[in-house]
């Protein structure tokens, strides 16, 4: 749902907000993996509401693992739906440069 609410937020402020340089229309991919005030949020209901039952089950819990998982997600997929929006965009190469393979000068550490 959060993943849905960003893609479609940043769809929308690309097509209507003017500026001075191209906004690709999937500028919400890169707000994927902020899911920090989701996580704060899932313990804090947690803590406020330790036992909750709902239909049997102990919802605070149900809703801290679906919160957990979703975070999860999104910090492992995020890094490469930026990178995709990064290079669609052109602002990052195909490969990164390697100016010091390994840590080692240029010139293989030979003065």
């Amino acid at each position: 749902c959060r993943f849905v609410a960003k893609v479609a937020a940043g769809a929308v402020v690309a097509a209507t907000v003017p500026v001075g340089f191209r906004v690709p229309r999937r500028l919400g991919l890169g707000l994927i993996p902020q899911g920090g005030i989701a996580l704060a949020m899932a313990v804090s209901v947690t803590l406020v509401y330790p036992a909750l039952p709902v239909g049997g089950l102990d919802a605070s819990d149900v809703l801290f693992g679906a919160v957990v998982l979703g975070v999860v997600l999104s910090e492992l997929t995020g890094p490469l739906l930026t990178t995709h929006l990064l290079r669609r965009a052109g602002e990052m190469g195909g490969t990164p440069a390697d100016p010091v393979a390994g840590g080692r000068p240029p010139d293989g550490g030979r003065a």
